[in-house]
């Protein structure tokens, strides 16, 4: 058998298929790692903007809370004022109905006094006017009667004058 020593060009025709079947592997690994990195960016990618369309909707969702809450607020600080006012206003209505209660107590117990000096003065009136007419039916009263009995008809016990 005959020893054929393989042609030069033949050998580095091998070595460079070789080469390049190696590369064509290499770069089949390098693609198939390349497109799993991409879809797993294109998940990750999907995530983050679900998240930020989450995020979004949330944030309008916040910001009309946080609307209405304002105005809800705004609302109510203007009844506040507004019933700020009204207790101003009832405690000026108070403090006048007060001094008219006070006066008009004051006016009843001055009313009460006169009438109760007017009553005094009538009773002493009268007093004097029964004592005027005792003292005129005693004089009326016939001479023979004992002087104890016209004393007693008079009012001039001992001691008492009229």
């Amino acid at each position: 058998m005959p020893y054929h020593r393989p042609k030069p060009f033949y050998e580095n025709l091998q070595m460079e298929h070789k080469q390049v079947m190696d590369d064509l592997q290499r770069l089949q690994n390098e693609n198939k790692e390349a497109l799993q990195r991409f879809y797993e960016i294109t998940e990750e990618s999907f995530f983050y903007c679900n998240l930020q369309q989450q995020l979004q909707m949330e944030k309008s969702q916040v910001q009309y809370v946080v609307e209405k809450l304002r105005q809800e607020t705004k609302k109510v600080l203007g009844e506040w004022i507004l019933l700020q006012y009204y207790l101003d206003e009832l405690k000026v209505i108070c403090e006048k109905e007060e001094r008219v209660i006070r006066d008009l107590q004051t006016q009843e117990y001055q009313e009460q006094q006169r009438l109760e000096g007017n009553l005094q003065s009538q009773q002493k009136e009268e007093l004097i006017i029964e004592k005027k007419d005792l003292s005129r039916k005693a004089a009326e009263l016939p001479d023979c009667l004992p002087d104890e009995i016209r004393k007693t008809a008079t009012g001039n016990r001992a001691g008492f004058r009229p």
